[in-house]
């Protein structure tokens, strides 16, 4: 089984430590193949996203310039229902919203490994 995982996140230095956690458990899962694919800016991931682009699994920031991670999470389920969406955000202010887009979870910054691995 294949596992295509997006996460996206303004800060360089946040989507460096999140790209690395979901590497790293994509490495110890024995039961499949797992992908990751970063993306700093929204813009860029939302047009990989209308060029047809599937994710099984969405990490994605809230605060983002150009497109906020609800706008990105509307985008994702005219796509998909399926797709897991999970907000890693510094912010708690949006956490009620994120109900309107099914939302598997939202987290605060920072995440813990464990935390994010209970999840996935």
């Amino acid at each position: 089984m294949k596992i295509d995982v997006a996460v996206c996140d303004d800060s360089v230095i946040e989507l460096k430590v999140e790209e690395a956690m979901l590497r790293r458990y994509g490495e110890k899962r024995r039961d499949a193949e797992m992908s990751v694919s970063a993306f700093l800016s929204s813009e860029e991931f939302v047009k990989s996203l209308r060029s047809g682009r599937h994710y099984d699994i969405c990490v994605l920031d809230m605060l983002m310039p150009k497109h906020n991670g609800m706008d990105v999470g509307r985008v994702i389920r005219r796509q998909s229902m399926s797709t897991v969406i999970i907000y890693i955000t510094s912010s708690p202010d949006y956490a009620l919203d994120a109900f309107g887009v099914f939302a598997e979870q939202y987290l605060i910054k920072p995440v813990s490994i464990n935390n994010l691995y209970a999840i996935l």
